[in-house]
């Protein structure tokens, strides 16, 4: 495999982008003050994501979402 250090770096974005929607999955039915440190959590997860990063996190309108009801 020629392309072996370029495929292990794409895994690694990905699992990052993985850990990412999970955390914003998670945001679900969370009680008030658990889903407020735990949606903090998850937007200083994504605003870590290189910008190449982002596009790929489908459920980002949900974190949006989130905020937006929780006055963040």
């Amino acid at each position: 495999v020629v392309n072996y250090d370029y495929l292990k770096v794409q895994l690694k974005s990905v699992k990052k982008i993985e850990k990412v929607v999970a955390n914003i999955d998670a945001l679900e039915g969370l009680e008030p003050k658990k889903l407020a440190t735990k949606l903090k959590a998850a937007r200083k997860a994504y605003d870590k994501l290189e910008e190449t990063e982002k596009p790929h996190v489908a459920n980002y309108m949900k974190l949006i979402e989130y905020e937006t009801a929780a006055n963040m």
